[in-house]
């Protein structure tokens, strides 16, 4: 659909799979392009323009290679832009699609479904009534329900050309103003309904039929996985275009054990929270609550109550990308921000009850000597102490016990002075079970120190760990997809986007199988149809046969009887000439004759 609204403006959705396009504009332009008298020569000063129907398609009615005319020359423009679409279409998605070209919606409506599934039909305006004079009325846009019945039973009528003979004032008295004045238009092909822009659709729904049902939760959630993959990919695009996230999901499901279908709703994740499985997971859970029956011939998840959200949203990965320093906008710095002071620390503050040594220690732990005296206060000033800026904490053990500027230890060196050493974690605090829950995240790792700032240890003592971190998550050529091309091989930086890759895996299996077993029954189906055609043709050979033995017989029998007798012949003879061509008798094998004519024209 984004094909059809970027290529034509008047654009009109109808379903999932159909739309309405209103070329008129971009058709007249192409002909002033091609000529400048077209206004003198539509009204009438010169002679109409010669229409060539090579490439245009299907033409409905009458075959003509060249046929004059303005409108002719419209419909042969718009054929044009169709099949340019069409193109567009199979370039990007590798779908095919139908069209119908005609001047207005209920007859390209109707046109479009006629050379399924890879071709264009064009309906010229002097063909629409011998068209329409045989066409069901149930066909017809808005007469296939209630309001066809309904026409059908009151006038007792079969074909749009049925209506013909029923005047304006008829219908009008019959089915009302409106609806008269309608009907009366729509069977002669006049539809002067607009294309219309649709609203954004408030609802989106992914389903499938299951043939032979299936019974197993394996089953399901395999299939639940391809439907999910396939509404996480049109939630994103639905996002990205109109800024918007559905707060419900529901899932549908259909037993052959019971006549009616059962459905559950359930709340739906905000967008940082969604995966291609979190629907899946949603569903099996709803259908394992639910106590549904088994088997399952059908499922069905849809999405729905869209509210408006910021544009600017997307996954959270977004904001654990790196960004380039040629690249970065404006307001992104691109050098690291200057050491900040250190703050001084209240008295009786929760900071100083944590941080505060113990007094009369002459080690600590990692062998560095302190210094023995009562606790400060107060930090000393920046003048006297070089302290780097506090990063971030990793560990909830580093944010409570590391120590203040205060107790920071003296240090004999006149031209580095020693970076704070936070102080160690008792014996029984579980601090490896805080450290290996946080270590992962990798927004939160300490940074390099910078040239002239001194190196800070992390909480435990253990220096090794600030280079075992990566900052960021970085492809690794174990998190690679073994069934891709070794040389375009794509490089994934966790198990998760390697595991939705793989997905994607799966989901193309499955449709190459699902393809190759439709073809497999569309051959099994070729070969019925022609073992059914031999079996015919043997059986009519047969036929042939006997009959010819049958006739052999006969003339073998009045040969023998002109020899017994001259004078019984002619009785005969003049009986079955009667017979012949008594209008009461019937002629069976004329009938047949004319029947084979009529389904085998030569």
């Amino acid at each position: 659909m984004s094909i059809f609204e970027r290529t034509c403006p008047k654009y009109q959705r109808a379903s999932i799979d159909e739309a309405f396009l209103d070329v008129t504009d971009e058709v007249n332009a192409r002909i002033a392009r091609r000529t400048r008298t077209l206004v003198e020569s539509a009204n009438g000063e010169d002679e109409e323009p010669h229409v060539s129907w090579d490439g245009a398609g299907v033409l409905v009615g009458e075959q003509v290679d060249q046929s004059t005319g303005w409108r002719d020359l419209q419909l042969r423009v718009a054929a044009d832009i169709s099949q340019e679409i069409r193109n567009t279409v199979f370039e990007e998605l590798q779908y095919t699609c139908s069209a119908g070209i005609a001047h207005n919606k209920t007859l390209a409506k109707l046109c479009s479904g006629m050379n399924k599934p890879n071709k264009q039909t064009v309906l010229r305006q002097s063909q629409v009534l011998p068209y329409l004079e045989t066409l069901p009325m149930s066909k017809i846009r808005h007469l296939g329900g209630k309001l066809g019945t309904e026409v059908e039973a009151e006038l007792g009528v079969v074909n749009a050309g049925d209506v013909w003979k029923f005047s304006l004032e008829a219908l009008k008295t019959k089915f009302g103003e409106s609806t008269g004045v309608w009907l009366h238009n729509i069977v002669r092909g006049i539809d002067n309904d607009p294309v219309t822009e649709t609203s954004i659709p408030k609802s989106m729904m992914a389903a499938k039929s299951l043939r032979p049902p299936i019974q197993k939760a394996e089953q399901l959630s395999h299939w639940l996985n391809i439907l999910s993959n396939e509404l996480y990919t049109r939630l994103i695009d639905d996002h990205a275009l109109h800024a918007r996230w559905p707060r419900t999901i529901t899932f549908h499901t259909k037993s052959p054990r019971d006549p009616n279908s059962h459905s559950k709703r359930t709340d739906l994740p905000p967008l940082h929270d969604f995966t291609p499985t979190t629907i899946r997971d949603k569903c099996m859970a709803v259908f394992t609550e639910s106590n549904a029956r088994w088997p399952v011939e059908r499922i069905a998840v849809g999405v729905g109550g869209f509210e408006k959200v910021d544009a600017g949203l997307r996954s959270i990965q977004t904001f654990f990308k790196k960004v380039d320093a040629d690249t970065a906008p404006a307001h992104v710095a691109r050098s690291p921000p200057p050491p900040r002071p250190p703050s001084p620390v209240k008295p009786n503050t929760l900071r100083k009850f944590f941080a505060s040594a113990p007094p009369n220690s002459n080690h600590n732990n990692n062998g560095i000597s302190n210094t023995t005296g009562p606790a400060q206060d107060t930090v000393p000033s920046s003048a006297s102490l070089t302290v780097p800026p506090p990063p971030n904490p990793r560990t909830l053990d580093a944010f409570f016990h590391a120590t203040s500027s205060s107790h920071a230890p003296s240090t004999p060196s006149a031209t580095h002075a020693q970076p704070a050493i936070p102080t160690p974690l008792p014996a029984t605090t579980p601090s490896a079970t805080l450290r290996s829950f946080f270590r992962p995240t990798s927004a939160s790792a300490p940074t390099a120190p910078q040239q002239g700032q001194p190196a800070r240890l992390p909480p435990n003592g253990d220096a090794h760990e600030l280079a075992s971190i990566p900052d960021t998550p970085t492809p690794s050529a174990a998190l690679q997809c073994p069934r891709c091309d070794p040389h375009t091989r794509p490089a994934f930086a966790t198990p998760r986007e390697l595991s939705e890759h793989e997905d994607w895996h799966i989901a193309v299996d499955l449709q190459t199988q699902d393809r190759e077993q439709r073809q497999q029954q569309q051959q099994q189906q070729q070969q019925q149809q022609q073992q059914q055609q031999q079996q015919q043709q043997q059986q009519q050979q047969q036929q042939q046969q006997q009959n010819q033995s049958a006739s052999s017989a006969t003339k073998r029998k009045r040969k023998s009887a002109a020899s017994q007798g001259a004078a019984a012949a002619p009785a005969k003879t003049t009986k079955t000439t009667a017979a012949s061509s008594s209008p009461s008798s019937p002629a069976p094998s004329a009938a047949a004759a004319f029947f084979m004519r009529s389904m085998n024209p030569p």
